[in-house]
C-alpha cells in the first residue's frame, strides 16, 4: 500500500447502502492506498462522525452534508477551512490526494484540494424533463473538462463523454465472489414468502423504478404460468398501481425491498436471473451489477434488448418486446441444463471482479501521478 497517496472517493451514497460499485470499489482500492469514503448521510446537524468498516478504508459521515449546506449559503472560504479541518486527520502533510467523484451536482471537489480529479460516470441523467437533462449535460461537460482522468460504466456512456474529450477509459462494474461463497449462500435463510411449489423460479433484484419495464415482466408471468417470478426491490409510490398488478399475477411475488442474506438467498437458489429493464436510451447506459452476479452464481442472465446486454450474447440471453422476454426466459430455463454454458458464465464473472477493476483504475492512477510529478 502506497502510503502517500490517499483516495477520498465521493458519490452521494451512503455507505450502509446495499453495496454497489461505489463501497466496492472503495474496498477494492484500499489494497493500493487508503480510502477515505464519504458518505451521503449524517448522524445529527454539524456532527461529523466516522468509522472503519475494512482495515484500509474510513467512511466519514456528516462532512458532504455540512459543505453542501455551507455552500448553498455561500459561506465562501468556510467551506474550504472546514473541509480541510475535518480531512486534516486523515491525510498527513506530505500525502498527494486523489479525488474520485461519481457525481457532477455538489462537486465536492471545489472544496477539498487534490492532486488528481477523478471522474467515474457510472449514470445517465434519469430526468425526462429537457431543462434537467440540459443542466445535468452542463455540469458534465464542466467536469469532463476539469478532470484529469475520466472512466465510464459503460460503452454509451463512454461514447458520450467522448464527445467532450478523447480520453474516457471504460471500467465496467463487476462481482463481489466474496459476497457469494458457497458457505454464505447456504447460511442465508430461506424468506417467509418464498414460493412453495416446488416450480422452477426466475428472479429480479434491483428496484422497481423508471428503469424497470412491467409490460416485459408481466408478459413473461402470463407466458411461462409454469414458473414463479420473483420481482424484488424498492417499490416507488408512482409506480404502485403496476407494482400492485404485477404482483396480483399468482405466479408473482413483489416481496420489496431486501436485506443482504434474503437477496442472497434469492439469487443463490433462483433457477433465472432476470434484467427487465426498459428499453431506450437511458437504460442502454447501464452496465447492471446484478448481470456479473448471477453470472458468479450460474444463473442463466436472461433481459430485455438493452445495449449492454445485447453487446455480451455469450453471457446474456435477450429478447425484442414483452413477447421476446417472455421467450427468453423459457430459454434461459434451458440452457441452465447446459453445463458449459453455466460454466461459461461462471468464468467470465471470476474474470470481472472489483479486484480486477481496481487493479486497473490504479495502473490509470499511478501513471497519472507520476506524469504530474514531472
Amino acid at each position: 500500500m502506497r502510503q502517500d497517496v490517499i483516495l477520498v472517493m465521493f458519490s452521494g451514497v451512503d455507505w450502509n447502502l446495499p453495496p454497489a460499485r461505489q463501497q466496492y470499489l472503495a474496498k477494492a482500492l484500499s489494497r493500493y492506498c487508503r480510502v477515505v469514503f464519504l458518505d451521503g448521510g449524517r448522524d445529527g446537524r454539524f456532527r461529523i462522525t466516522h468509522f472503519n468498516p475494512s482495515a484500509g478504508v474510513t467512511v466519514v459521515r456528516g462532512l458532504a452534508c455540512l459543505l453542501t449546506a455551507l455552500d448553498r449559503r455561500r459561506a465562501g472560504r468556510m467551506v474550504y477551512l472546514v473541509a480541510r479541518r475535518a480531512l486534516a486527520r486523515f491525510a498527513h502533510n506530505g500525502q498527494r490526494v486523489v479525488y474520485w467523484g461519481m457525481e457532477n451536482s455538489a462537486r465536492l471537489d471545489r472544496f477539498i484540494q487534490h492532486d488528481l480529479l477523478v471522474y467515474d460516470c457510472i449514470d445517465p441523467c434519469f430526468s425526462s424533463l429537457e431543462s434537467e437533462l440540459q443542466e445535468f449535460d452542463r455540469r458534465e461537460q464542466q467536469l469532463l473538462r476539469e478532470a484529469d482522468v475520466v472512466f465510464a460504466t459503460a460503452d454509451a456512456l463512454a461514447e458520450k463523454c467522448r464527445q467532450s474529450r478523447v480520453e474516457v477509459l471504460l471500467l465496467n462494474n463487476a462481482c463481489a465472489p466474496e459476497d457469494y461463497t458457497p458457505e454464505l449462500v447456504a447460511a442465508a435463510p430461506r424468506p417467509a414468502w418464498w414460493p412453495s411449489s416446488g416450480q422452477p423460479v426466475a428472479a429480479y433484484l434491483g428496484s422497481l423504478d423508471w428503469r424497470f419495464d412491467f409490460e416485459a415482466a408481466r408478459a413473461a408471468a402470463l407466458g411461462n404460468q409454469e414458473v414463479e417470478f420473483i420481482f424484488a426491490g424498492r417499490k416507488l409510490q408512482f409506480n404502485r398501481p403496476a407494482i400492485e398488478q404485477l404482483d396480483a399475477l399468482p405466479n408473482v411475488t413483489c416481496p420489496g425491498s431486501l436485506s443482504v442474506e434474503e437477496g442472497r438467498y434469492v439469487a443463490g437458489h433462483c433457477d433465472v436471473g432476470l434484467i427487465p429493464f426498459t428499453p431506450g436510451a437511458m437504460n442502454d447506459c447501464i452496465n447492471p451489477v446484478k448481470m456479473y452476479m448471477y453470472a458468479l452464481l450460474g444463473k442463466p442472465v436472461v433481459g430485455t434488448a438493452v445495449r449492454e446486454l445485447t453487446a455480451r450474447p455469450d453471457i446474456a440471453i435477450t429478447g425484442d418486446g414483452p413477447e421476446g422476454f417472455a421467450a427468453a426466459v423459457k430459454e434461459g430455463l434451458s440452457r441452465k441444463q447446459d453445463p458449459a454454458y453455466v460454466g461459461h458464465l461462471q468464468e467470465w464473472a471470476r474474470s470481472n471482479t472489483w479486484d480486477h477493476r481496481a487493479e486497473t483504475a490504479w495502473e490509470v492512477l499511478q501513471q497519472h501521478l507520476a506524469g504530474s510529478q514531472k
